[in-house]
This record gives structure tokens, sequence and C-alpha cells, in this order.
């Protein structure tokens, strides 16, 4: 059987749809952004990979990749640290 939403069970209550945001929804909202940061941890700094130059085109397009992989791994680091916060501040200002 379905649990009723918080907001149904008070009389004249808001749905979700058209309520700004109740303690209860902000409280969490809050918990789940921020158990999301806790699986991002700090970003710390990785040993340059060691490889061959025999053939260079092939060790720059590895390269690249590493770096591409590093870019990336930092910008959803980066956004996932942004969102928590800007959430967090939206419901404790």
């Amino acid at each position: 059987m379905q649990q009723p939403d918080h907001h149904e069970e008070a009389a004249g209550a808001p749905d979700h749809a058209s309520h700004t945001e109740c303690a209860e929804c902000a409280d969490r909202t809050y918990r789940a952004d921020h158990e999301d940061h806790a699986s991002h941890p700090d970003l710390t700094g990785r040993a340059f990979p060691l490889g061959d130059w025999g053939e260079p085109a092939e060790r720059l397009d590895e390269l690249y990749r590493w770096v591409e992989e590093g870019a990336l791994r930092t910008s959803e680091w980066y956004l996932a640290d942004r969102t928590w916060k800007r959430r967090g501040a939206r419901y404790h200002s």
C-alpha cells in the first residue's frame, strides 16, 4: 500500500506541483543532495601516466584521453558540489 503524500494528510494543503517548498520537502531535498555530495569526495592529484614515446602520435592520443577524462571528472565534481550548496542555501536563507 502506498503511503499518502504528507501534503494530502493536511486539509487544504497544496500539492507538490503547485507549492513553493514546505519545510519537510526542503529537508528531504537537502538530505538527498548532501548524501549525493558525500559520494563526490574532494579532488586529488593523479600521477602523470608513464608511457612509451616510440610512437608519438599514439602517445599523444593517450595523453589527450587522460586529460579529457580528468577534465570531465573535475567538471562533474564541481557541478555536483554547486548543486547541493545552491539548494541548501535556498532553504537556509
